[in-house]
């Protein structure tokens, strides 16, 4: 083997008898019969666990580590979400987009805003005098 890297040498790999077999080659009877029970019940384990969410006899660690859980399945991750370019806008008219820009300066700038004037409060009521646990 001097100077041999790599390659097909002798006597090297699996034996050719031992060929790999998977473990399990089909879902026993016992296993089907549960996932049709599970799928049939309105108690799937996603509910389940919603229901350890909700229950308040629970400790808060039980709960938090529960609604953990959920989020995957309730909310997707943003990174997850992808664009369709089929229903994405991908032509956009310039002058139609200008028109409409000046339209909405045009009303933004002749709307002008109601002002609030202040008005003095000393009617005598004691509204708007100093507390009475500060000195005058």
């Amino acid at each position: 083997m001097a100077g041999a890297h790599g390659g097909r040498r002798p006597g090297a790999g699996r034996s050719s008898g031992a060929a790999w077999k998977p473990k399990v080659v089909a879902p026993t009877v016992e296993t089907v019969t549960r996932m049709r029970t599970l799928v049939a019940a309105e108690r799937d384990p996603l509910n389940v666990v919603i229901n350890f969410v909700l229950d308040e006899s629970l400790d808060v660690p039980t709960r938090l580590t529960a609604a953990q859980t959920c989020l995957p399945y309730l909310y997707p991750r943003l990174s997850q979400a992808t664009v369709d370019a089929k229903h994405t806008v991908t032509h956009v008219d310039a002058g139609q987009l200008l028109e409409k820009l000046n339209d909405r300066i045009e009303r933004m700038a002749s709307a002008t805003p109601a002002l609030i004037e202040a008005v003095p409060a000393d009617d005598g009521d004691g509204a708007g005098d100093a507390p009475a646990d500060e000195p005058s």
